[in-house]
C-alpha cells in the first residue's frame, strides 16, 4: 500500500510574543521592582499603553520601556496615570505603524499626535465617486424616462445641431463590439442623440468613448443596417 504524503500545515508566526496587562502601579512601585520588570522584557521591542482609573490614556513605544516609563513619572504625564501594559512585537519593521493604528483608532487624551499612516492610500475620495456614481446610476432607472438620463457632454457650450441629427428616417440601433463583446446603441432621429448603457450622449465619438473608456473615432467603431440589412459603419455616412 502506498502511504498517504502528509502535508505540513503552515503556522505564521504570532506578532505578540508577550504581553503585560494593567499592572496596578506608582511611581514607588516601579523604582522598586523595575530591575524585575525590565528584566523581562530586555532586549524587546513593543507598544505600551498608560490608563488612568481603566481608560486608556496615552500610548507609546516601548523600545527603552525603563527609560519611558521613569520618564513618564517625571514629565506632564506625572500624577495622570496608574496603570500601564505592554505587548511585545517580534519584529521592529512595524511597530511604529501598529502604535498609529492604535493611536488612530483609540486617540488616547494624553497623545498630542494621532498617528500618520504615511505609506497607506486615503480611500475616501474613491469611495464618495462609486457612491456617486451608484446614485446616478439609480435615479435614472428609478426615473425611467429621457429627461432622467445622465447626458454626457464633452462642451456644455456647444450649441450646434447633433451629427445624426435628422440623418435617419426613424430612430434606430447601432451596433459596435469591442474585445470581443457586442454592444448596442440606439439613435433618436428627431435629435440625434445616441442612449448607450442608460446614458445619453451627442455624437457616436463620446458613445464610443463610453465603451472603450478612451478617446474613440465612434464613427469607425458603431455600425448601423442599411436599407439591404447590412451592417455598415457610420462613417458611410460622412462620404
Amino acid at each position: 500500500m502506498k502511504k498517504r504524503k502528509t502535508h505540513k500545515k503552515f503556522h505564521s508566526k504570532s506578532i505578540v510574543t508577550g504581553f503585560l496587562e494593567r499592572v496596578n502601579i506608582s511611581a514607588d512601585m516601579f523604582e522598586r521592582y523595575k530591575d524585575t520588570i525590565i528584566e523581562m522584557i530586555s532586549g524587546n521591542h513593543g507598544i505600551y499603553a498608560l490608563y488612568n482609573e481603566n481608560k486608556l490614556y496615552y500610548v507609546g513605544l516601548a523600545t527603552d520601556f525603563k527609560y519611558r516609563i521613569k520618564t513618564h513619572m517625571k514629565n506632564r504625564h506625572r500624577g495622570e496615570w496608574d496603570q500601564f501594559s505592554l505587548y511585545i512585537i517580534r519584529k521592529q519593521d512595524h511597530i511604529k505603524e501598529l502604535e498609529s493604528l492604535m493611536l488612530r483608532i483609540a486617540t488616547p487624551s494624553g497623545n498630542r499626535q494621532h498617528g500618520k499612516l504615511k505609506a497607506a492610500k486615503n480611500m475616501r475620495r474613491e469611495l464618495v465617486r462609486s457612491i456617486d456614481q451608484q446614485y446616478k446610476h439609480e435615479k435614472s432607472m428609478l426615473l425611467g424616462s429621457f429627461s432622467g438620463f445622465n447626458r454626457q457632454r464633452t462642451n456644455k457650450n456647444n450649441k450646434k445641431d447633433k451629427p445624426l441629427k435628422g440623418v435617419f428616417k426613424k430612430s434606430c440601433m447601432i451596433y459596435a463590439r469591442y474585445k470581443g463583446k457586442d454592444y448596442k446603441g440606439r439613435v433618436f432621429h428627431k435629435t440625434g442623440t445616441i442612449k448607450f448603457d442608460g446614458k445619453l450622449f451627442d455624437s457616436p465619438s463620446e458613445a464610443g468613448r463610453a465603451v472603450r473608456n478612451k478617446s474613440t473615432n465612434g464613427w469607425h467603431l458603431w455600425k448601423y443596417k442599411n436599407n439591404h440589412g447590412e451592417l455598415v459603419r457610420l462613417s458611410t455616412l460622412r462620404k
